[in-house]
């Protein structure tokens, strides 16, 4: 902007001076504007990985969100809100970790500021994480076949068969298996029975016993084992193998022999108490076992048992070590563990059974029980 200067008493030199000042002012003061400051970078997408991936039901996988900016950068995202497109597949956490539900394809979703990025995740089949083979300890005699069963255990917490399994056995001289778990033992030791499947791998024991020699049995017919005399026969499946067996108690030794069914219209020799007995201890103390027994075999009982229980009429009627029972003063308990007729018990016999009984003393036929556990050693 110009305008006149007017100088009455000044001369040239004075005026000169003015008109440089007024120019030299005019300049400093001159119109030019302040530069703008400037933009912060806008949230333009979100990336989220991993991209296109698969988990097993019952696992987790981390996702992650990264943002691109307008000014072309990326950088990690630290507000976020996380969701799947169908939680009965999958759900996400707030920090994004993902876990798989059941086998489909979800989305995964991450959402800041207004702006959204997914990917797909597809749930798969679960994983298998651990077998079970059962019988587990199971005690058989050699020449006979037992069937084993893998059970597996799955990464969604589910458990059933497993597919693809592979059998064998730590030693195929004493038991063979097949490709369906059918175990085959061929002579007296210990083998374990091994399942694999997926990296997975489970173990049992089978306990192989001498093998029995055969014994013809007819119908009909009086059964008598060596020179003693039966009392009473009892017919059901002593050994869990399905086939019914024979136990038969006798007077003279006031004992039970069984014989097992072999399913070819054959019985076993006869296995005395006495023999189970052993071979319970040896269970028992070889494999670290705990056995609970029920018996009225008093001779038995009191061989093997380390602490006893007497049930009488629902209720316990004594209990303690084979000591303590041999000791009680309990009538009813001294009646039943030196079979005697006469006592508290009533048995309601005959004048020839009362005879009978008080000259053979058959005590493995009262009315009343024992459970017996061998402690671990």
């Amino acid at each position: 902007m110009s305008r006149a200067v007017y100088v009455h008493s000044l001369g040239r030199t004075s005026l000169l001076a003015i008109g440089m000042a007024w120019l030299v002012f005019s300049g400093c003061g001159g119109g030019s504007s302040n530069p703008k400051p400037p933009m912060n970078p806008v949230l333009q997408s979100i990336a989220v990985s991993p991209q296109t991936t698969t988990v097993a039901a019952g696992l987790t996988q981390q996702f992650t969100a990264s943002g691109n900016y307008s000014d072309g950068t990326s950088k990690a995202l630290s507000s976020i809100t996380w969701a799947t497109s169908d939680t009965s597949l999958a759900t996400v956490s707030t920090t994004g970790l993902v876990t798989a539900v059941k086998q489909g394809t979800v989305t995964v979703t991450a959402t800041s500021a207004g702006i959204s990025g997914s990917t797909p995740l597809t749930v798969g089949a679960p994983e298998l994480k651990s077998i079970s083979v059962s019988p587990q300890n199971e005690g058989v005699t050699a020449e006979v076949s037992q069937q084993f069963t893998a059970t597996g255990t799955y990464s969604d917490g589910s458990s059933g068969a497993v597919p693809g399994v592979n059998w064998m056995t730590d030693d195929a001289t004493v038991a063979t298996v097949s490709v369906t778990g059918l175990v085959t033992t061929l002579k007296e030791g210990s083998v374990t029975v091994i399942a694999s499947a997926g990296g997975a791998r489970g173990t049992a024991t089978l306990i192989v016993g001498p093998s029995l020699q055969s014994l013809s049995f007819s119908a009909n017919r009086t059964l008598k084992v060596g020179a003693t005399h039966p009392k009473g026969v009892v017919v059901a499946d002593f050994n869990g193998d399905g086939k019914p067996d024979i136990a038969v108690s006798l007077f003279d030794t006031n004992s039970i022999a069984v014989f097992l069914n072999q399913g070819t219209g054959t019985f076993g020799t006869p296995i005395m108490t006495a023999v189970v007995d052993q071979l319970t201890l040896k269970l028992t103390h070889g494999e670290h076992m705990t056995a609970v027994v029920v018996t009225h075999d008093m001779t038995s009982a009191f061989r093997i048992a380390t602490r006893m229980i007497m049930l009488g009429r629902g209720s316990i009627v004594a209990q303690g070590t084979p000591d303590e029972i041999r000791n009680s003063p309990n009538p009813e308990v001294q009646q039943f563990i030196n079979g005697e007729a006469d006592g508290p018990v009533p048995l309601n016999l005959s004048q020839d059974e009362h005879k009978d009984h008080q000259l053979v003393r058959p005590r493995p036929f009262l009315s009343a029980r024992f459970h017996f556990h061998h402690k671990r050693p």
